[in-house]
């Protein structure tokens, strides 16, 4: 899951950089119940199965900077 992510998703990869703390909880929710992936715009299902989205989601929530333990992926 975390590599998944990571290749695209890191300080100056194309993507950006993208932890728990770049939205607050109910973003992250809203983000995910889109279903789109913002970069192309494809479904998020295709990027990884439902089940590690749902603890992607989980994650990100959990750790979202408005939660009561804000965290980064590690670095």
């Amino acid at each position: 899951m975390r590599d998944i992510c990571k290749n695209c998703h890191t300080r100056g990869a194309v993507g950006g950089e993208v932890t728990p703390l770049n939205k607050t909880s109910e973003q992250w929710r809203a983000y995910f119940s889109r279903g789109k992936h913002e970069h192309g715009k494809a479904p998020l299902t295709d990027i990884m199965p439902e089940e590690k989205l749902r603890d992607v989601e989980k994650f990100l929530v959990s750790h979202s900077a408005d939660s009561l333990q804000p965290e980064t992926c590690g670095r």
